[in-house]
């Protein structure tokens, strides 16, 4: 989890900002909390089932890392950089963003150098697809063909396992109590791997093993960490290359809001919800700042990262929800303390965003993303950075906006952008809590 904070800039934003003095009307079916990815994804699935929405931002814009923001004529995003598995109608993840967005997101395909993987002073070109995946590995590391095509049947392996994971997830609580042990047999021959562990039984090459991982800053834990199932299922996830949504991250709530309101909902930022109010065990609505509450029987919350300055300490969702948003009792009956020992913050990161005079094509910048590392011992990196903000970031990672979008010169002429992200530890900056 990360906060990032910008200066001087002009979001945009869809919905309409909470006023005390007007106060919230109406009675609805279902209250979400936050909007992000999340809180946008549930509130347009409920409003297209006939639902009443009442989707409630703290933040002055909607859309949480999916925002984008301007200044001086320049356009970043804070968090959405490349999608996978969009590239045609047919994928499944293509069909779930279509559902959510009524087909009106348009998405540009990058090229099929995608990524790019630097190792010290090495960089490994990514190339979409499959085959051309397994033929650019083989041709750097000959003397590991069958070690990579034993990586990429369990990649394969994983994707078919996965689906009855996931599936037994929309049981029944007493189904899945029966049923969990047999239906997640086969995916938990690899999720109760780290992925180091699983890859030294096919790989020997430390270099190869850090090309196979350089983006593990896409689900947040090193090869020593991180369960094999979960890189495995990124990797598919980006097997066919990545895509960006042409005019940027915002078209997602551009998108995805507008039915909550067409069936009579409400979008509203600047709403900060103090509590989920909780009667008799039962939830029964929410309290903002300003003392109105809102009745509704069902609440969700999607309350995501909050950095809490005097402490130093960033909260989760699951932090945020049960630490935060609901009372003593409630907290009590949910046992949330005793669970919180089991959620832990996970790392920062410093981002630098860049304009450039000129065009993308007159700079000679490329669309492929740059995940950089210093060295090959990824658990190395990570400790000599703890111990020393001088020493090298243990990841980098640099991406192209207005390389990736089709229409950015027509929309920021003569105007190039870049942003950077990198690895850090919330312990060097405690000192300006």
């Amino acid at each position: 989890m990360y906060t990032v904070v910008y200066l001087l800039m002009i979001m945009k934003s869809f919905g309409t900002a909470y006023r005390k003095h007007v106060g919230v009307d109406g009675e609805f079916d279902a209250i979400v909390v936050g909007s992000g990815m999340g809180g946008m994804t549930v509130a347009s699935v409920l409003a297209r089932n006939g639902q009443r929405v009442l989707l409630l931002e703290q933040n002055n814009v909607v859309g949480g890392l999916t925002q984008s923001y301007s200044r001086d004529g320049y356009t970043w995003n804070t968090g959405l950089h490349y999608i996978g598995d969009v590239e045609s109608p047919n994928k499944l993840t293509r069909r779930l963003f279509d559902y959510l967005t009524d087909a009106q997101v348009e998405w540009a395909p990058l090229p099929s150098i995608y990524n790019r993987m630097v190792i010290g002073d090495r960089s490994y070109e990514i190339p979409a697809g499959a085959e051309p995946y397994r033929d650019a590995l083989v041709n750097w590391f000959p003397e590991e063909e069958e070690g990579i095509d034993a990586y990429l049947r369990d990649i394969n392996e994983v994707s078919r396992a996965s689906r009855v994971h996931f599936a037994q997830k929309a049981l029944p609580e007493v189904a899945v109590a029966d049923q969990w042990d047999a239906m997640n047999q086969e995916f938990h021959a690899f999720s109760n791997m780290t992925t180091e562990e699983a890859l030294a039984r096919h790989i020997k090459s430390p270099e190869l093993t850090a090309v196979i991982c350089a983006n593990w800053g896409d689900y947040s834990s090193p090869p020593s960490r991180s369960s094999y199932a979960m890189h495995c299922m990124l990797n598919k996830h980006y097997m066919d290359g990545g895509s960006y949504p042409i005019g940027g991250a915002s078209r997602l709530a551009d998108t995805m809001l507008p039915v909550v309101e067409a069936q009579g909902g409400k979008v509203l930022y600047g709403a900060h919800v103090d509590e989920i109010l909780v009667s008799d065990g039962r939830v029964s609505g929410v309290r903002l700042s300003s003392g109105e509450e809102i009745a509704s029987n069902t609440v969700i919350s999607n309350a995501g990262v909050q950095i809490i300055f005097f402490t130093g300490r960033n909260l989760a969702g699951v932090q945020n929800t049960f630490g935060r948003l609901v009372n003593d009792e409630a907290r009590v009956q949910l046992k949330a303390e005793e669970r919180f020992a089991e959620v832990a913050d996970t790392y920062a990161l410093v981002g630098l965003n860049i304009g450039l005079k000129g065009s993308a094509r007159e700079l000679g910048i490329q669309p492929a993303n740059i995940w950089a590392h210093p060295g090959t011992d990824f658990d190395r990196n990570l400790r000599r950075h703890a111990d020393d903000f001088h020493a090298p970031f243990p990841w980098s990672f640099v991406t192209f906006p207005s390389a990736k979008d089709p229409i950015w010169d027509t929309m920021h002429p003569g105007k190039t952008t870049i942003e950077m992200y990198a690895y850090t530890n919330y312990e060097h900056f405690e000192q300006w809590a």
